[in-house]
C-alpha cells in the first residue's frame, strides 16, 4: 500500500484538514446521527430485539465498533500523524558493542 502521508508536509496538511473536520457543522450533525444509531443500538442489546439468534445480536455489535470507529477516525489519525518517528523498541537481550563498552566502564 502506497503511503499517502510520506512526507511532513502531507503529515501536517492532513492532521489540519482532520482538525478542520472536527469543527465542520457537517460532521458536527454526521456525529449527532451516529450518536443517536449508536443509542438505539444498545437499546437493542439491552432491551431485547425481534430475533435474537447469536448472529443478529454479533451484527448489531459489528454495527456498534464500526459506528464508535467512524466517531474515533479524526482524533485517532491527528494522534498517529502527530507523533513523531516513534522508536521501535529493541527486544534484542544482548548489549551492543558500544552499550557492552558503556557497561564496563572502558
Amino acid at each position: 500500500m502506497i503511503d499517502i502521508f510520506d512526507t511532513e508536509d502531507k503529515k501536517k496538511e492532513a492532521i489540519n484538514k482532520f482538525e478542520n473536520l472536527q469543527k465542520y457543522p457537517g460532521w458536527l450533525l454526521l456525529l449527532d446521527i451516529v450518536n443517536e444509531n449508536l443509542e438505539l443500538l444498545k437499546g437493542q442489546l439491552l432491551n431485547g430485539m425481534e430475533s435474537e439468534t447469536k448472529e443478529d445480536i454479533d451484527r448489531v455489535r459489528d454495527k456498534i465498533k464500526i459506528f464508535g470507529s467512524i466517531i474515533g477516525t479524526p482524533e485517532m489519525m491527528i494522534k498517529r500523524l502527530s507523533d513523531k518517528d516513534q522508536e521501535i523498541p529493541n527486544f534484542d537481550p544482548f548489549l551492543t558493542k558500544q552499550e557492552l563498552i558503556e557497561a564496563r566502564g572502558w
